[in-house]
């Protein structure tokens, strides 16, 4: 398996700006996604977006919280 990079170019900009989006120009499955993790005294809530492009292309948004025990 080879680099996500491979046989596309990359901007500056793109390469040292993670939050932006990296699919650009991508042809083939492809996954991105980020996490935020916040924490209040005794709380924490992370929230995962993603982005999926392959054969079910689709975008998502995960909520986990430390009180409900549950995603």
């Amino acid at each position: 398996m080879g680099s996500p990079y491979e046989g596309k170019q990359i901007s500056l900009y793109t390469l040292f700006h993670p939050p932006v989006f990296q699919g650009r120009g991508t042809k083939k499955n492809y996954f991105e996604g980020w996490y935020f993790k916040m924490a209040k005294q005794d709380e924490v809530i992370a929230l995962i977006p993603g982005i999926s492009m392959g054969s079910d292309r689709h975008a998502f948004i995960q909520v986990i919280s430390s009180k409900e025990k549950r995603s």
